[in-house]
């Protein structure tokens, strides 16, 4: 394969640019240019690195972010282990957010995926049976006694009758110690439940 020629890039006097296979003739200026040819890697480089520093100083993560990166934006991880073939990882990074926990997959140094799953203690808490208050809330249904839901659920905090012979009652429990997100609404008839519902509040 013949040798590249040499190339020459020459600016005369009055700012016209040439280019030449020989040296630059007198009065003018230039010299040989650099043609070093530039795929993108380069600015890809650079702009990644841009990407990375930013998320550092959100305190976040993005894919393709190298280790120490991420151990700059969220510090040292309280839990790692090793990947599974499931997990699609080398090694699992775990960060506690409150209920949650920010799980991140690396790979050769590098983020491969992150999600947030709940925590075991949140895990936990859905996972627990109900307790006696709600069971006792969750049993009354239409049909059953008016006088023993009161007795069941204790006084409530709206007893609502009307003014003919209180035939008509609309009972309210708010939320409990028991039941913290719970508030019932009962309605009786002639001393029997005709409705029965609880809202949970989120």
């Amino acid at each position: 394969m013949p040798a590249a020629a040499d190339v020459y890039k020459c600016t005369a006097a009055g700012g016209r640019v040439t280019y030449q296979q020989a040296p630059c003739p007198a009065g003018t200026t230039g010299g040989r240019p650099d043609l070093t040819i530039d795929n993108g890697s380069s600015r890809a480089g650079t702009q990644e690195e841009r990407d990375w520093e930013d998320a550092v100083k959100a305190n976040g993560i993005v894919i393709g972010m190298p280790r120490n990166y991420v151990v700059r934006a969220l510090g040292q991880p309280p839990d790692v282990r090793i990947g599974t073939s499931a997990d699609n990882a080398a090694e699992i990074w775990s960060y506690p957010r409150g209920t949650e926990v920010l799980r991140i997959g690396m790979t050769k140094g590098v983020v491969a995926w992150d999600k947030l799953d709940a925590s075991a203690t949140a895990q936990a808490a859905d996972a627990a049976p109900p307790s006696r208050q709600i069971e006792l809330r969750r049993a009354v249904v239409p049909g059953v006694s008016c006088a023993q839901t009161i007795v069941d659920l204790g006084p409530p905090d709206l007893d609502e009758t009307d003014k003919t012979g209180q035939r008509y009652r609309r009972l309210t429990w708010g939320a409990t110690q028991e039941d913290p997100k719970g508030t019932m609404f009962v309605t009786c008839l002639d001393g029997l439940v005709t409705e029965a519902r609880r809202e949970a509040q989120p």
